[in-house]
Order: structure tokens, then C-alpha cells, then sequence
């Protein structure tokens, strides 16, 4: 797992417990964004992509929601393993992204 602060503003504690989720929920190669967005939220046990956020990530981890009076952000951490990415934004804004092109965006506050 790769952690990569991109804010230097923001120190690596302020993503609490998601980068331990996320790879814990990365456990084999080949899973589907779906199996992994299961387990980070059994981990956390208060929603999390249970309850998605509509919008879309860029290749570059930007956030764009699907609501024009919100914000556009850029993202604070970016965390690789396997083939995912998992991406932290302000306001507990989290998105999932797979090398096929997938992707879930949630809250996990």
C-alpha cells in the first residue's frame, strides 16, 4: 500500500482509520470495486458507500459532484494498492476507483 499526502497542509493523521480499511478490505487481486467497497464499509459500520454520493472522480482524483452549487475538490490523500485507488477529500468526502474505469464516491465522517 502506497499512502501519498498530496496537501502538505494536512498530515497523514487527518485520514484517520480509511487507509487501514482500505487495505484490509484489499485482501486478494482481482476483486471487484463492488467487494471492496462491501468490506470498507462492514469495517466502519456506519454507512460509508452504502450511502453514495453522485458526482465523478477524473483521472487526476478531482471530485465533481453531480450538484452545480457544490464545490469542486481537489483531493488531500491518495492511497494505491493492487490496482485501486482510494481517494480523501475535505469534508470526509472518500472516493474508490479501480484500474477498469469504476468508481464510488461516499461519505465516511
Amino acid at each position: 500500500m502506497i499512502v501519498e499526502m498530496l496537501d502538505d497542509r494536512t498530515s497523514i493523521e487527518a485520514l484517520g482509520l480509511l487507509p487501514h480499511f482500505f487495505e484490509r478490505s484489499l485482501y486478494i487481486e482481482g476483486q471487484s470495486i463492488q467487494s471492496v467497497a462491501d468490506k470498507m464499509d462492514d469495517l466502519y459500520h456506519y454507512g460509508g458507500f452504502v450511502y453514495h454520493l453522485d458526482g465523478a472522480i477524473d483521472d487526476k482524483g478531482v471530485y465533481t459532484s453531480a450538484h452545480d452549487d457544490e464545490d469542486i475538490l481537489d483531493p488531500i490523500a491518495r492511497v494505491d494498492k493492487l490496482g485501486f485507488t482510494l481517494w480523501v477529500y475535505p469534508y470526509a468526502i472518500v472516493g474508490l476507483t479501480d484500474n477498469k474505469g469504476n468508481q464510488k464516491i461516499a461519505r465516511f465522517d
